[in-house]
């Protein structure tokens, strides 16, 4: 069933029908939301050396079993790697975050009061020290039980 809806009349409520939803308002979240899909596809294509290092030893749950997705889209923000089961994102910090510190704070905020957590590791850990950068990757899980997961 569709109903056409004239935008330029605007219905009173009835005691059972609801406030039609602003138009513009769905269309502008639903263009943003495509902008930042688009994004995220853009940074996944011209991923860091590090991003690259860090998704060959993730992706297909090459970490203790668990599955990962890179420039995962939260709303208007792309975190660098996440998994949904673990609600942990990592953001690799290089050079570029030095003046953006205070707006990558901002948005771990806001990120973590929707329940995610966050794991920052330096581009040089990554590039340096992998098997470092993997330990603060297991240190971060959130309990024994998930350290112990995928361990044969």
């Amino acid at each position: 069933m569709s109903i056409l809806i004239d935008e330029n009349t605007n219905p009173q409520p009835g005691p059972t029908s609801r406030p039609l939803p602003d138009v513009q308002e769905r269309v502008r979240r639903r263009e943003s939301s495509a902008s930042v899909k688009q994004a995220a596809r853009d940074l996944r294509k011209r991923a860091t050396n590090s991003e690259r290092i860090l998704w060959g030893v993730l992706r297909d749950r090459g970490l203790d079993g668990y599955k990962w997705r890179r420039q995962h889209p939260f709303g208007r923000f792309i975190v660098d790697f996440y998994s949904a089961e673990l609600q942990l994102a990592i953001e690799i910090d290089g050079p570029v975050h030095d003046f953006q510190a205070e707006a990558d704070k901002e948005r771990q905020d806001i990120l973590e009061g929707l329940g995610v957590r966050f794991l920052r590791l330096p581009t040089q850990i990554i590039e340096q020290d992998l098997a470092a950068a993997l330990q603060a990757i297991r240190n971060a899980l959130p309990s024994p039980a998930h350290r112990e997961r995928g361990r044969g």
